[in-house]
């Protein structure tokens, strides 16, 4: 048989497992919850950057600056002015 004996995920999720084959193997499932792990704060402050980045179009930014080697006028949606609005307030989107 195979060496496997533990199976673990930080944070949230255990979708990917097959638990029934797990089982059936005598592999151990577990998850680590993100406030333990520690990796609540980066997965929140990550999320938050990947959405300044789709506001403020970053890759199309990125693209424009290498193409014409010069940075343009800053495209994207800023902001100023409007109501960001988080749901889902689980242990990470409480930290972001």
């Amino acid at each position: 048989g195979g060496k496997l004996r533990l199976v673990y995920q930080y944070g949230a999720g255990l979708e990917g497992v097959d638990h029934d084959a797990a089982r059936e193997h005598g592999v151990c499932v577990a998850r680590i919850p993100a406030e333990l792990s520690g990796n609540g704060v980066s997965t929140a402050e990550h999320s938050l950057f990947l959405l300044l980045g789709l506001l403020r179009q970053y890759s199309q930014s990125q693209k424009q600056m290498l193409d014409e080697r010069r940075l343009g006028a800053p495209i994207g949606i800023s902001l100023q002015g409007k109501r960001v609005v988080l749901l889902g307030f689980g242990s990470i989107g409480r930290e972001a």
